[in-house]
């Protein structure tokens, strides 16, 4: 299945996206994958407001258009750490795949989501753009409307699929154990941290999996 990395970057998030930037592509390269980094402009928000997540949704239209079945749409501060498993077998037929967040209360995350080529995933996609003046209203944006969405639309509570956390949200919060990331686990998602603690964070990894680890430490 044709499939593309899908990440964006502020200026102020360069430094992050020096040391994640290899574990996306070299997990691209161990699926055959593509790998795409949009870049937006510098903002507060490490995704770029509005615009950025605008920015991102369109760049998934834009890779079914020329081709792509499959995208894995994911932030800059996620890292993948197991690239023996493939998106297409979390996907197992759905057409957009989304994780649980156990931190606090939030129910979901969409550090990674994964999204299959189909009119469902279209128009969701087309409507998430287009309600951009009820969501900007909302603390975590996006996010938000796609939960509303889940809840109150029949046609996403059909196309999406809601994954545990380690599934691929996994993270680096003690007082998250049902999300604590584990040697083995697909990705790390370093949520929660102030930048100079995502990059060392993520560096820490990255030294213990490496860049192309491959599962052979669990063996």
């Amino acid at each position: 299945m044709k499939t593309l990395l899908l990440s964006m970057v502020s200026p102020a998030y360069y430094p992050l996206a020096a040391v994640t930037t290899p574990s996306h592509e070299a997990y691209a390269k161990a699926q055959g994958y593509d790998c795409r980094c949009l870049p937006i402009k510098d903002s507060p928000d490490p995704y770029g407001g509005a615009e950025g997540e605008i920015a991102r949704l369109r760049g998934v239209l834009a890779a079914f258009d020329e081709g792509y079945e499959q995208v894995v749409m994911h932030d800059m501060d996620v890292i993948f750490t197991n690239h023996t498993i493939r998106a297409e077998d979390i996907m197992a037929g759905a057409l957009v795949v989304v994780a649980r967040e156990h931190l606090r209360w939030w129910p979901i995350n969409l550090g990674v989501v994964i999204w299959r080529k189909g009119e469902s995933a279209s128009r969701l996609l087309h409507r998430l753009i287009e309600d951009e003046k009820i969501w900007v209203k909302y603390k975590w944006t996006v996010q938000t409307h796609f939960w509303n969405l889940m809840q109150t639309d029949a046609e996403t509570r059909a196309a999406v699929v809601l994954v545990p956390a380690r599934v691929m949200n996994s993270t680096g919060q003690t007082g998250a154990p049902l999300s604590r990331w584990q040697l083995g686990d697909f990705v790390l998602h370093m949520l929660d941290m102030p930048l100079a603690e995502r990059i060392e964070t993520a560096r820490a990894i990255i030294g213990l999996t490496g860049p192309q680890f491959d599962g052979t430490l669990l063996k």
